[in-house]
């Protein structure tokens, strides 16, 4: 699958931690796991403010899918804007995967 503009990978837990997605021309946002939902939030510590369509990803809402072999109807898309970059938008794909016992966020896509 065309990863578009990420650079890597990025993933957090639903349960707990957090990740950031960097994506190509240095451009990045973050995302932390609150229990049952991943938020997506700026990292202001560096001048990069974003909104988003929908800040938050709530795991009931979202299927598991195998992370080796998922489709495009799996793919959960939210647009992104960065505030600080003239209002640039981003379409931001992810899915809900498990690893180990734990429930995980992976953006998979950002065009």
């Amino acid at each position: 699958m065309d990863k578009g503009l990420l650079v890597g990978h990025a993933e957090t837990a639903f349960a707990g931690g957090g990740g950031q997605a960097n994506l190509l021309g240095g451009e990045h946002f973050v995302f932390r796991g609150y229990g049952n939902y991943v938020a997506f939030e700026s990292d202001t510590t560096v001048g990069q403010n974003w909104s988003y369509s929908n800040s938050y990803a709530y795991s009931n809402n979202m299927n598991l899918v195998d992370p080796f072999n998922f489709s495009e109807s799996d793919i959960v898309t939210i647009t992104g804007t960065a505030l600080h970059n003239s209002n640039t938008t981003y379409s931001i794909g992810f899915i809900k995967i498990l690893w180990g016992n734990a429930e995980i966020l992976r953006i998979v896509r950002v065009n």
